[in-house]
């Protein structure tokens, strides 16, 4: 494993202090900043469009069937699938939950062969893969696959086990990219490219090792908004050009924040909830990729960390998380 380089340019710094205890819960404590708006010059040209510029949220009437945090999840069709995470009592879980946001219904969908949190999920070629993650202090590498009638196999394994990473399908629709993590011992700066669930390759270097970071995908950049090294919470935004490999600190948030989610809406992307010194908090955070710069948009319903989010259509799903106890709520964020 390669540890970061320094970084040229002020990174996002979120000091965390993490550890695993018997209970399977991670914690963080972070110091603080306050920023609303941070710009930089460009480094990539990107056409100019009518971004959207405020982003509105509401909790739905009807949750997932139950509380979860430090989990993840993704769209499978039109229900969101959200294997394994934190429950109520912070014990890790093997149950998978689908929730359909139309018709608010929530069912258990199936099991994981272990059971995790802080894995990395996304969705590819009609199936839900899983990543990693833990349980107490085990840290797995085996990948799950989840197919729409809710049978999962195992279908291959990570280079090396990870916790903390964060899956994110190309805008293609053709790969999932994986960012960072933690493999039990050591932070972990590799970007991992895979189109099958079973075989990886490395397609970029973070400046700064991402364990329990942001990312979204626009075109083909990522953006990936925090994150934790040797247990201090980086300031490092960090844009990823998955076609060559480069990677660019783009600019100091200020506050620093770590286990939020982010995803794209509209062509920005959006940063939601996530932990600032030792609150939670509930804002969204809209990043422009055209000129760089980073605003606060709008709120959650409450603040909270460690959520899983999906994208269905033009709306985002916001599930769960730690208010600071777990939550089954499910927040839609729309943008405009």
């Amino acid at each position: 494993m390669r540890l970061a380089r320094t970084v040229g340019v002020v990174l996002v710094i979120v000091v965390l202090f993490w550890s695993c205890s018997g209970s399977d819960e991670c914690t963080c404590v972070r110091s603080t900043t306050t920023t609303t708006e941070k710009s930089v010059s460009p480094t990539t040209k990107v056409a100019q469009v009518a971004l959207p510029t405020t982003a509105s949220s509401a909790s739905l009437n009807n949750g997932l069937g139950a509380a979860r945090s430090q989990t993840a999840a993704a769209a499978l069709g039109s229900e969101i699938i959200v294997p394994g995470g934190l429950d109520a009592d912070l014990s890790s879980t093997a149950t998978i939950w689908s929730f359909d946001p139309t018709t608010g219904k929530s069912s258990e969908f199936g099991e994981l062969p272990n059971a995790v949190h802080d894995a990395a999920v996304a969705a590819l070629d009609g199936a839900v893969f899983v990543f990693g993650g833990a349980k107490g202090n085990t840290v797995y590498g085996e990948v799950s696959k989840i197919t729409p009638d809710g049978k999962v196999a195992t279908v291959g394994r990570l280079p090396e086990p990870r916790t903390g990473a964060t899956a994110v399908r190309s805008s293609d629709g053709r790969a999932i990219y994986i960012f960072g993590g933690f493999s039990g011992k050591d932070p972990m700066n590799d970007v991992l490219k895979t189109t099958d669930g079973s075989n990886f390759e490395t397609v970029a270097e973070l400046n700064a090792p991402a364990r329990n970071a942001a990312v979204a995908i626009v075109g083909e950049t990522a953006w990936v908004v925090g994150g934790e090294w040797e247990q201090a919470p980086l300031t490092a935004v960090q844009r990823v050009e998955l076609a060559t490999g480069t990677v660019t600190g783009v600019a100091n948030l200020g506050t620093p924040l770590n286990r939020a989610v982010a995803f794209s809406l509209g062509g920005a992307v959006f940063v939601a909830g996530g932990r600032s010194g030792d609150s939670r908090t509930a804002t969204i955070m809209r990043i422009n990729p055209i000129d760089n710069t980073f605003t606060d948009v709008g709120k959650l319903p409450k603040a909270l960390s460690d959520a899983a989010v999906a994208v269905i259509g033009d709306t985002a799903y916001v599930v769960g998380g730690a208010t600071p106890t777990a939550s089954a709520a499910v927040v839609a964020v729309t943008a405009a």
